[in-house]
């Protein structure tokens, strides 16, 4: 739970918070897509520079950033130890790709850092507004993903417990049976939890239609400058490798 990306959300009076939270994500996901395409240690180091440019605008620690970087260590680890013993002749492509998930991992925490559950869901439900065309309701659409987020650190904490519990009665999670009783355990418990939150929703006359937000998204001068600023970079990027 102490890893989970969302809800890491912590105020700051920065540039990047105060951007539109649809810019934020579409923002992203471009420079996501751009990683892709940089192939050279020079491109590397140059979008390195920007992105940790990002993350001093946004005023975020450098230890938080580190701390959800660790998780991943292993993997790391994993990735570079296969091309050393495989593919010796291609660990310097290994090192390019280890490169590329540790700067996709600091995007994303810019983003949840700087920006609220509530802002992501709300941005989730504008970007499904097109839906409508195809009788889907985008107010469900982001309801279902804030209750998935939220359920996601609930479910680790039930499953914690769980096997805490069966480990006290003398439960042996390596066998089959007893893996078995923990799932089971855990789905039931999740489904309790699911439909309690139908129950609670429907006594409060939960309704896809007909609602307000207290804040209404609007695009300002900020978010048009910082996605021209952004696209511009990549373009001349691009042109630049070209």
């Amino acid at each position: 739970m102490a890893n989970n990306f969302f809800g890491q959300y912590a105020y700051k009076d920065s540039l990047i918070h105060n951007l539109d939270p649809r810019v934020k994500i579409l923002l992203v996901i471009f420079i996501s897509i751009f990683l892709f395409f940089l192939k050279t240690y020079s491109h590397f180091i140059l979008i390195s520079i920007f992105i940790i440019l990002l993350a001093i605008i946004s005023k975020i620690r450098f230890a938080s950033l580190l701390k959800n970087l660790k998780p991943f260590l292993l993997f790391f680890i994993f990735i570079l130890l296969m091309y050393y013993l495989f593919s010796r002749q291609q660990l310097a492509y290994g090192i390019l790709t280890v490169w590329k998930f540790i700067l996709l991992i600091i995007i994303a925490s810019i983003l949840t850092f700087s920006t609220s559950l509530s802002q992501l869901v709300y941005a989730v439900e504008k970007f499904s507004a097109p839906l409508r065309l195809i009788k889907a309701s985008p107010r469900n659409i982001a309801v279902m993903v804030s209750a998935t987020i939220r359920f996601i650190p609930l479910l680790f904490l039930e499953a914690s417990k769980i096997r805490d519990a069966q480990e006290s009665r003398g439960a042996n999670l390596k066998k089959i049976k007893h893996i078995q009783a923990f799932i089971t355990s855990l789905l039931r418990k999740t489904f309790n939890r699911a439909s309690n939150l139908a129950d609670a929703m429907e006594s409060r006359c939960y309704r896809d239609y007909g609602y307000t937000h207290f804040r209404e998204l609007r695009l300002g001068i900020n978010d048009y400058v910082s996605v021209l600023i952004v696209a511009s970079l990549m373009v001349i990027s691009l042109w630049a490798r070209i």
